[in-house]
């Protein structure tokens, strides 16, 4: 399958990182150099699930037709869904219009969750599918926590998928869960994040998913255009870029709305006007479980 057209929806209530850093004796070079995000985008607290995942639907539709009738799959990553049942994608189904014979599911979980969908979906013998991500996190961030109250925020994705048309061509996939490290982020009331293991863990097995992949492939990284790694702070994406030896080819661009887990690398996707201006992309989003997924895309026409 072919990734054919991504939407987003970042809010745009922003609040000040800079000010939140004063909170903790902090200077503004720490936001800066180190966590990376200036702002955080938060959702309005009337606004659900279902309505961020709209309004990243809208922006689809803004930017490719779609037949509803068609659609064989409707997914969500979604860790904290407006209710608990039905599954936030039947209601999305519902809202959309599309028919019985459209399957609906959710997928739990965060910061890999778009790379684990984009996989789970390719390996199903279907040709349309729309994949959406979302979450509120905001509403469990302490703000007198400061291992998460700069980091996280809002956003909400929707992707199409299919065998037809320019796009993304899902070509290989690699997923793993380290294990005795499910504790390194957890959450009940609100989220709780072990910072220095998040980033031990993903100096480890980033590097070492990404590379497996571009072996498997027979692949450099000279080969490789653009490597968009998982927004989590400026100082893990630039460690990762510095591991991998390619800066040049990975980015942090998520300065003004924050790490917005599993929609962080649909967002990068969907700020990208042309997908032909990069022949070959990687996909690695990495978090908790901790868990990691890395996607080796390929562009392809419908010519080809």
């Amino acid at each position: 399958m072919k990734i054919i057209a991504v939407g987003k929806y970042i809010p745009e209530n922003l609040i000040s990182n800079y000010e939140r850093a004063e909170n903790f004796g902090r200077k503004k070079s720490f936001i800066d150099k180190k966590i990376g995000f200036r702002s955080l985008s938060v959702a309005d607290k009337n606004e659900s699930i279902r309505d961020m995942c709209m309004k990243a639907y809208s922006d689809l539709i803004s930017k490719v037709d779609i037949d509803v009738s068609g659609l064989e799959i409707i997914t969500t990553v979604v860790q904290r869904p407006d209710q608990f049942m039905p599954n936030m994608s039947a209601i999305i189904h519902n809202c959309i219009g599309a028919e019985k014979n459209c399957m609906a599911f959710d997928i739990v979980h965060a910061c890999s969750g778009y790379a684990y969908a984009l996989n789970i979906v390719n390996s199903m013998n279907v040709k349309y599918a729309l994949i959406f991500t979302a979450d509120k996190y905001s509403e469990v961030v302490s703000e007198n926590d400061e291992n998460v109250a700069m980091i996280f925020a809002d956003g909400a994705t929707a992707t199409l998928l299919s065998t037809e048309g320019n796009g993304y061509e899902i070509c290989d996939g690699d997923m793993g869960n380290l294990p005795a490290s499910w504790q390194c982020i957890t959450g009940k009331d609100f989220i709780n994040m072990n910072g220095a293991e998040i980033f031990r863990n993903a100096s480890f097995e980033v590097p070492e998913s990404i590379n497996k992949i571009l072996k498997r492939n027979n692949l450099a990284k000279d080969d490789i255009d653009r490597i968009f790694l998982h927004q989590a702070t400026k100082k893990i994406v630039d460690f990762l870029s510095f591991q991998l030896e390619c800066p040049e080819k990975v980015s942090f661009c998520a300065e003004d709305y924050g790490n917005t887990g599993q929609s962080s690398l649909p967002v990068i996707l969907s700020d990208i006007e042309d997908f032909s201006i990069y022949s070959h992309v990687i996909l690695c989003g990495f978090g908790a479980g901790f868990s990691w997924g890395t996607v080796l895309l390929k562009y392809v026409s419908e010519n080809y």
